[in-house]
């Protein structure tokens, strides 16, 4: 597995299939089922959980932040950056080299 700090806007993210997400008025609780530990996002974090669910790249990821949201292009990236590196903490993301198909 790649790390979060090998991210480049052509790197490749999408959500794990051992995990189950429930909708919560508009934030998210995430069951990661390996350890059974739960996640909850916020709802810029469920926003984005929602792209997860098939791979993406991550410059189309900060580009749905950017038309969904009033946010800075600079702070977009950096949150981005910041909820991947979590995610994939968690074990919750695969990321993968974007010439990995």
């Amino acid at each position: 597995m790649k790390f979060p700090e090998d991210l480049t806007d052509d790197t490749v993210v999408a959500a794990v299939s051992d995990q189950l997400t429930c909708d919560l008025s508009g934030e998210a609780a995430v069951l990661h089922l390996p350890d059974g530990l739960y996640y909850g996002l916020n709802e810029t974090g469920a926003f984005l959980w929602d792209y997860l669910q098939k791979p993406i790249r991550v410059a189309d990821l900060r580009k749905a932040l950017l038309s969904e949201f009033d946010i800075s292009e600079e702070a977009a990236g950096r949150d981005l950056v910041a909820l991947l590196e979590e995610l994939a903490q968690a074990q919750l993301i695969e990321v993968r080299d974007g010439s990995d198909g």
